[in-house]
């Protein structure tokens, strides 16, 4: 199709490249926690990063006071990135 072709043309040309500049320099800000583990989750999954990896460059994205409540759980800090966006989202 047509417009495919066209779309095509204009994709990004190193997708990962954007991914890891994207998670690099990604910050909450005022957005919800479920706003930002979804545009997150979008790029995180293509970077080729494994799980650790990823759950650091989250941490860093996160506004400071819901960091320190994900992280203030004592032996129930996650240790999944699943975990990590799931507990952010229930403690935003």
């Amino acid at each position: 199709h047509f417009t495919d072709a066209l779309l095509k043309q204009f994709e990004d040309i190193d997708i990962k490249k954007t991914a890891i500049h994207k998670i690099s320099t990604i910050l909450q800000g005022t957005n919800s926690a479920e706003v930002h583990v979804r545009l997150f989750k979008d790029w995180a999954a293509h970077t080729g990063f494994n799980d650790p990896a990823l759950i650091e460059f989250f941490k860093k994205s996160l506004k400071l006071a819901l960091l320190d409540k994900v992280n203030g759980q004592g032996k129930h800090v996650p240790e999944t990135l699943e975990g990590w966006y799931e507990d952010t989202v229930r403690f935003d």
